[in-house]
């Protein structure tokens, strides 16, 4: 299974991610589930990846709404496929934030444990999870699984 490692600091969850428009840049962002969008920079990292904001989008943290600059950028994570999504740009914000729209769109699931937090693409999970509920019960899973139909994303 490729699991991707990220730490728990100070009860944040913390990835290295490659974040690039015209150059490429390292940060350690923070993963943010209660922010819905792409990636959330400051000014001053889109300067350093040499992106051009391109419009405005309202996007939600935790607790408010606010307008945010977007530029398209480009995110990996561990030097995994880059993913191209709306990077929101908020003046005088010190983190960088992954935010929800990048684990729905690559298609990646969190795993979180008290000392350890990891992504994982969601069909190698639940492929992962169907085997071993095929086992437990030694037959086929029943249709009404928890893990749903055998359908894919």
């Amino acid at each position: 299974m490729s699991l991707i490692q990220g730490k728990i600091v100070g009860g944040k969850l913390k990835f290295e991610i490659t974040a690039s428009g015209e150059y490429s840049r390292k940060y350690t962002a923070t993963l943010d589930t209660g922010f819905t969008g792409f990636v959330l920079v400051n000014q001053t990292a889109i300067d350093e990846m040499g992106l051009k904001p391109q419009g405005t989008e309202e996007i939600k943290t935790l607790d408010r709404v606010i307008s945010s600059r977007v530029a398209l950028g480009f995110v990996s994570i561990d030097g995994e496929v880059f993913m191209e999504g709306s990077v929101s740009i908020v003046d005088n914000f010190e983190e960088v934030l992954l935010g929800m729209g990048y684990l729905q769109q690559s298609k990646t699931a969190m795993v979180l444990f008290s000392r350890a937090v990891f992504l994982v693409p969601e069909k190698e999970l639940i492929d992962y999870l169907r085997e071993m509920e095929r086992r437990e019960l030694n037959t086929d899973a029943p249709s009404d699984s928890p893990l749903g139909s055998d359908e894919r994303h």
